[in-house]
Order: C-alpha cells, then structure tokens, then sequence
C-alpha cells in the first residue's frame, strides 16, 4: 500500500472544508455585530461535532494521516511503538482492529470536547465554526493532542465559569489533570496555562517581557532548557526522555521562499489580531470575562516562547509547535471577542488572508504530488 494521499483524495478534502466554511461564514463578513453570545441548540452542535469528525477520520490531507496509517498497519502489529503516548495505543488494542475507527474514537472524542466548550461559553455557532475553520482547523483535525488540547481547555473554561456550581468546577480540575495522559508534552501547556490564570499579568508584564525578549533569547540554549526538563519532579521518565529527544533531533527546516511566503500569509492575521485584542484588553481596558483573559494570556505566552525558539540550534520543532498550541486558545478567545463587533475593514483583510491561507495549503499539497 502507498501512504500518501492521492488527487483525488485532496481535492474531496478541500472541498468538504470549503462547503464547511461557506456553510457556517456565507454572512460573516457581511455583518458580524449580530454574531452574539447565544446558546447553541444541541442539534447545531451534534451537526458541527459531525461536520469535524467525519472530516478528522478521513484527513488525507494532512501529513500525519498517512504517518498514522502507515504505524497502525504495519508496525504497531509488530509490537513497535511509534512514539504513541499509552492512552492511543490502547485504545488501538481494544477497539476493532480499522484504523478509520481509531481516528473516529480519538478525533470524535476531540471534537464532542471541543463543542461542550462552544456550549460552556455560549459562543455564537455559526461565528465559533467559521473561526475553527480558518484559525486551528488543520492542527486540530490533524494532531492526536487536540484531545488532550480540548479537555485542557475544557477543563479551564468550567473552573473559570463564574457561575459554574461546585460539581462543575470539580470537574474541570478532573479534566485539567487528565489531560496530562492525552500527550507527553502536555505537562508543559498545563504549567504555562496555570501561570496564564495569574490576574497580575497586564500589559506592565507584556511590555517588560519585550523588552528583555533579546536577553532572554541569548540567554536561551539547548541544554538549558534540558536542565530545566530534566529538575521537574513531577515529570515521569519518558516525558522528559520524550522531550529530550524532540529538543536535541538533528531534524532542521531551512525554508525556501515558497515556505517563507507560506509561513507570512499563515502568521500576518494572527499577529494583527493578537496585537489588536491585547491593545483593547489590557490597554484599553475593554471589559471582558476572565475565561477571555486567561486565553489572552495562554495565546501570548506560548507565542513568546516560539519565538524564543526560533532560530535555536534545536530541533526545527519547537518554534512552531508552540506557535501551533497558542492557535488553540487564540480560537476560543477570538471567537468571544469578536461577538458582536462591528466589521471593520481591518476584521475584514484578517478574514480574508486566513481563508486565503487555507486554500493555499490545500493548493500547495495538490502542487506538491506534480511537483
């Protein structure tokens, strides 16, 4: 069997994003000021949670697919271990042996957290898909940790809900802590998360920390950021064997000018975005809960410490995976943040360059099978 994705494999998967998109965005730039906090039916979010996982199951698309495909069919049988985090391979070993049922239950599980989020925080559908769509969907529908990933965020949305019952905040500690077996670097967004609930964080601590971004990024190397790993006591064994490796791989990505122009369409909207909700929040002082704050501040942490990353003499994926993680939050707290607003030309030209980036990701990997 060739583990790759085919023509017409790609073409079906642009299309189901793109009826997605249009399905849920076809009024969105129009007028997005009655996009409001609402509560979704259960029937809307039982379809979108549908819409995401039959798209998960079958993401030709994307890279790991194939990877996955390739492990569960011919290694894992073998007694092999990927890398797989325990809690995927045992669900691989006692459900049926289909990899597409695999996928179903992991990605499934994702997505139905994923909505209970959406539900938890009354975000308006239609606005809370069409940013999924054009801000995390390809992390989310392509990598195991969105699992972990949506019970880590479910987890914090109920313990910070204000009106959220003893029973309900007991569980989001339940979740927040089991979110730590979904995969071996969690323990690490866990960490920065609880730093994100610090309400000390305001724009003195934002300016200060680009102010000394130049110093700390000299003072960041390889085995400094191994001892740090390897001094945490409540981190096991093979998480820090894990992450170890993942910091000192050979692998390096030495971008050509179609990658550089890739990674300028993919990051432009994010930052102007970012730089825009901070300015409103922490500068103007626009009020906003507390649930939207704490993703504020996960969304720029994590995106600090990308760039602390970037350009280090350590695997070429750390930078990148952490900028990939902060699109996690980002999304949820977009999606509140824009409730209601009025489009601006501004909102506009970042909507536009997101959906353009993802048409040409999907254009870019059809280009790659002639290429």
């Amino acid at each position: 069997m060739i583990y790759h994705a085919t023509l017409p494999q790609l073409i079906f998967c642009m299309l189901y994003w793109l009826l997605a998109y249009t399905f849920y965005s076809h009024n969105l730039l129009l007028n997005i000021s009655k996009y409001k906090y609402n509560q979704p039916s259960n029937t809307s979010l039982f379809f979108f949670w549908i819409v995401i996982t039959i798209y998960a199951t079958f993401e030709f698309a994307g890279g790991d697919f194939f990877h996955y495909m390739e492990f569960y069919e011919t290694q894992h049988i073998k007694g092999e271990n990927d890398g797989l985090d325990p809690i995927y391979l045992w669900i691989i070993d006692n459900l049926p042996h289909n990899f597409y049922i695999w996928r179903f239950v992991v990605w499934g599980s994702a997505s139905f957290l994923w909505v209970l989020i959406i539900r938890t925080m009354n975000q308006n559908l239609k606005l809370a898909a069409t940013l999924f769509f054009v801000v995390v969907f390809f992390l989310f529908v392509g990598a195991r940790q969105s699992l972990g990933f949506s019970m880590l965020y479910l987890g914090a949305t109920l313990i910070l809900k204000p009106i959220n019952k003893l029973g309900g905040k007991l569980l989001g500690v339940l979740l927040f802590g089991l979110s730590y077996f979904f995969h071996s670097t969690l323990i690490v967004y866990m960490l920065l998360l609880l730093i994100a609930f610090i309400p000390f964080f305001n724009k003195r601590i934002i300016i200060c920390s680009i102010i000394l971004f130049p110093i700390i990024y000299k003072l960041m190397d390889s085995s400094a950021f191994l001892s740090i790993i390897n001094n945490l006591p409540f981190l096991q064994d093979e998480s820090a064997d894990k992450m170890t490796r993942y910091v000192e791989s050979d692998y390096r990505v030495y971008a050509n000018i179609f990658g550089i122009l890739r990674l300028i369409i993919a990051r432009t909207p994010i930052w102007l975005l970012l730089i825009y909700s901070m300015k409103k929040i922490f500068w103007d002082k626009e009020e906003t809960s507390n649930t939207n704050k704490v993703f504020l501040r996960m969304t720029y942490i994590l995106i600090y410490i990308s760039y602390l990353f970037a350009g280090k003499e350590v695997s070429s994926f750390i930078a990148p995976r952490f900028w990939d993680a902060a699109l996690f939050p980002f999304t949820l707290f977009l999606t509140n943040f824009i409730a209601g607003r009025r489009m601006t030309p501004f909102l506009k030209c970042c909507f536009i360059i997101l959906f353009i980036n993802v048409m040409y990701t999907y254009s870019y990997s059809i280009y790659k099978l002639f290429g």
